[in-house]
């Protein structure tokens, strides 16, 4: 019989010999290695920070949002990205059945 590590490693080991995993990792890959989409979303990530830091300031918050639409609107239509989204979505997905089913 099987340890419980030995059966992880042999589902991990499956996964990550998905079609839909290895297109996931992929398309990942591809967007932490480009600059513009680093550089965005982290430019995303600051100014929603700052909107939350300033909810008390309208006058902050206000720029700080238009900022932040601006620049999560930019990364949201760039291809690449909204095709990483919808694979995170199938992955999720099959994450979710993995784990219904062990329960």
């Amino acid at each position: 019989m099987k340890s419980v590590d030995e059966a992880l490693l042999d589902v991990k080991e499956e996964l990550f010999s998905l079609p839909l995993i290895q297109e996931y990792l992929h398309v990942k890959s591809q967007i932490e290695n480009d600059e513009y989409l680093v550089k965005l979303d982290k430019e995303v990530r600051e100014h929603q920070k700052k909107m939350c830091e300033n909810v008390q300031n309208d006058e902050v918050y206000l720029k700080e949002k238009t900022l932040f639409e601006t620049k999560d609107n930019k990364l949201k239509d760039n291809p690449l990205y909204q095709n990483y989204l919808s694979l995170k979505e199938e992955v999720v997905a099959l994450l979710e059945q993995i784990k219904d089913s062990l329960q």
